[in-house]
């Protein structure tokens, strides 16, 4: 049974919950930060999910490494 990720609104468990997202949900990733990605769901909101629950390729993993590190 497949089960909503939280889009939270910072990066960490204790934060709130901006929207439940669906099983297979499409998102860009932003950045990351210890273990979380900062997204934009395809309606355009902003938040973080748990890494260990998003499922990304190589390319656009790497992509969003480096605009990570440019944000430093």
């Amino acid at each position: 049974m497949a089960v909503n990720l939280r889009l939270r609104a910072l990066p960490n468990l204790q934060s709130n919950v901006l929207n439940l997202l669906p099983y297979n949900s499409k998102v860009t990733i932003l950045s990351s930060q210890s273990g979380w990605y900062y997204v934009k769901t395809a309606q355009g909101q902003k938040g973080w999910l748990s890494a260990q629950f998003v499922k990304v390729s190589q390319v656009r993993e790497a992509q969003a490494k480096r605009r990570s590190r440019s944000k430093q």
